[in-house]
């Protein structure tokens, strides 16, 4: 069964057999996206794959030079040409199947929270010896002429560090959840050990001791709910101390002097 769209994380994969394999989900109707694909790899040393760029790059048309082929130089394009080739693009089939592709360098936004996948068949560990020598694809195209590749560097740095951010919130909010579970836990096996001995006593009426019972339970619950709002609000504090530090780190500097000396 297809998924609706189907992410795929490019860093470490060899370009032909990742290229491959994306053409043949594509003619079978999957949408598919490829995100970080300035991490490529294309196995050979960078200079031999400038000297294929360089015979690539003096294709043209002798007629009319706009009419193509364009040398695209960012790594995204490098991905969506290896694709191209590889699918019937000027038939109807191929052409809707071209439409179902998308690449791009980092992760956008739309994509922080979406589960990427790989595709093992195509990993450069697992498919070029450890001797081999291979070439990164943003070095390749920063040599080129690609003039992207600080920017998109910068923004996968703001994504690893608010990612980051959010795993440490979160652990800390779950650990103070599963303690206050556990307590829970306990006092519940207690108050059933209670009300065992309390139901085998026959002087005293039920309802007393059902009363008694749920008194008891919502005390309880009434304790877990204040260790969880405990933990919440230890966890917004340390980040509001770290946001105040932040900004209180970047406000240092020394005063201008306002006047010189007297003569």
């Amino acid at each position: 069964m297809f998924q609706k769209v189907v992410v795929i994380d490019c860093k470490g994969h060899l370009l032909g057999r990742l290229a491959s394999v994306i053409a043949k989900e594509l003619l079978s109707g999957q949408k598919i996206v490829a995100v970080r694909c300035e991490q490529i790899n294309i196995s050979g040393p960078i200079a031999r794959n400038k000297l294929k760029w360089a015979a690539y790059r003096h294709l043209s048309c002798n007629t009319n030079p706009r009419r193509g082929p364009f040398h695209y130089r960012s790594p995204r394009s490098f991905l969506y040409r290896a694709v191209k080739r590889m699918v019937p693009r000027k038939t109807t089939r191929g052409a809707l199947a071209m439409k179902n592709f998308k690449t791009f360098e980092g992760i956008p936004l739309a994509f922080h929270k979406v589960k990427r996948v790989v595709v093992p068949q195509a990993l450069r560990i697992l498919r070029l010896r450890p001797d081999r020598k291979y070439t990164i694809l943003t070095d390749l195209c920063t040599q080129i002429g690609w003039s992207n590749r600080a920017a998109v560097e910068r923004e996968e740095a703001e994504r690893k560090l608010a990612g980051a951010r959010y795993h440490n919130k979160s652990k800390v909010v779950h650990g103070a959840e599963k303690a206050a579970q556990r307590l829970v836990t306990k006092e519940s096996k207690e108050l059933k050990d209670a009300e065992k001995k309390l139901t085998g006593n026959a002087f005293k009426p039920m309802k007393e001791i059902k009363a008694k019972v749920r008194a008891a339970h919502k005390v309880h619950v009434e304790k877990y709910n204040a260790e969880k709002a405990a933990a919440d609000a230890r966890a917004k504090a340390r980040e509001a101390k770290k946001a105040a530090a932040a900004k209180g780190g970047k406000g240092k500097g020394k005063a201008p002097a306002k006047g010189g000396k007297k003569n």
